[in-house]
């Protein structure tokens, strides 16, 4: 780039040798799978997408169908990258500043490098997704299911304060981000690098605060190698046997019926809670089926009206798990924050999953 400038006795010498410039690079970009030559992107994934290649990866390395649909997800959501890298870091740190403007983050998947981002999962086939695992005391060791939370303080944050680089005013801005009710007397504060919208910031931090109210539990149980299907943020069913909310069992039997199909428990199921109750199963992979309003035929038969599979019970063993309570006690649906295989069991922990911290993914920043 060439340039001339003309300078007066206002400006004092610094300021004449300043230049400042809006730039938009230009980065190979994907669609349909393939990939097209370089144009002007904001856009996330085409910037990822081009450092990884700078550090040698291949087609081959990459996870390119997930990369390619989140792309899309990034830009309906109106989230992009918009940042000047002026100093040093390593290209994980950098790779995760973008993604996370896009509530996203680097992971590797069946030993591609890939990305994973928590999303809403409604739309997903029936209550939860075809792909949802299921836990219950049924595959778990000796080591059940425990729930620890923290306990409610006057130290609790009550607000998320997100510092952005503004790409209005090329400053830096703070959005206050608060939930109703919040009085914002404890803070947590948060510096988003690569974010130059005041809305895609407070969306962010409105994000950040219902992670704050709904996702202090930490979910922590081992089981055995059928672990290794879940995944980080992996969507999962789990189970435990606390009295009046979750069951677990196994299905001994299911016979066809005039309006559905009677299953047979292996274990006495309690309906004492009252109510409606609902029942999900365990396919031969692990997946979730279900869940199914249930109606009682005796203590320990259901009628369902659906079956989405054939449960396989010419065994004493691996029997379907049956997981089953009242409405929206059934099971808790937990996403997966570590996995960790050893001495041929899993260790897992999750956070809840909660529809609530997605409340304000579309909102406006207040003024």
């Amino acid at each position: 780039m060439s340039v001339k400038v003309r300078g007066g006795d206002r400006l004092s010498a610094q300021s004449e040798s300043q230049i400042s410039v809006e730039a938009t690079r230009k980065l190979p970009l994907r669609y349909a799978g393939t990939w097209l030559p370089p144009e002007p992107t904001r856009e996330i994934v085409p910037w990822c997408l081009n450092i990884l290649k700078a550090l040698g990866y291949e087609d081959s390395d990459i996870d390119l169908a997930e990369w390619d649909r989140l792309h899309g997800v990034f830009y309906g959501a109106g989230q992009t990258y918009d940042r000047t890298i002026d100093a040093g870091s390593t290209a994980k740190d950098q790779l995760n500043d973008a993604l996370a403007c896009g509530w996203a983050e680097l992971t590797i998947n069946n030993g591609l490098v890939s990305l994973v981002r928590d999303e809403p999962r409604a739309a997903f086939d029936r209550e939860y997704g075809p792909k949802t695992q299921t836990y219950s005391p049924q595959n778990m060791t000796e080591k059940p299911l425990t729930i620890n939370g923290p306990h409610s303080s006057a130290n609790d944050f009550d607000g998320v304060d997100v510092e952005f680089y503004s790409s209005t005013t090329w400053a830096w801005e703070t959005v206050q981000c608060r939930w109703p009710g919040d009085a914002g007397q404890k803070v947590e504060k948060l510096k988003l690098p690569g974010v130059g919208s005041r809305n895609q910031a407070y969306r962010f931090g409105m994000r950040r605060r219902g992670h704050q109210k709904f996702r202090q539990d930490v979910y922590s149980w081992e089981t055995t190698m059928a672990g290794m299907n879940s995944g980080y943020l992996s969507f999962c069913a789990v189970a435990g046997n606390a009295p009046g909310t979750c069951q677990s069992a196994q299905i001994e039997d299911v016979q066809p019926v005039t309006g559905g199909f009677v299953i047979t428990s292996t274990e006495p199921l309690d309906w004492s809670a009252g109510g409606a109750h609902k029942i999900g199963f365990s396919r031969p992979d692990g997946t979730l089926s279900g869940p199914y309003p249930a109606t009682q035929v005796d203590e320990y038969q259901v009628l369902i009206a659906d079956l989405d599979f054939d449960p396989d019970t010419s065994h004493d063993i691996n029997l379907p798990q049956i997981l089953f309570g009242p409405n929206g006690k059934w099971a808790y649906p937990v996403l997966v924050t570590k996995s960790d295989p050893s001495n041929g069991n899993v260790a897992m922990k999750g956070m809840p999953y909660d529809a609530r911290v997605y409340t304000y993914d579309n909102a406006t920043a207040p003024a």
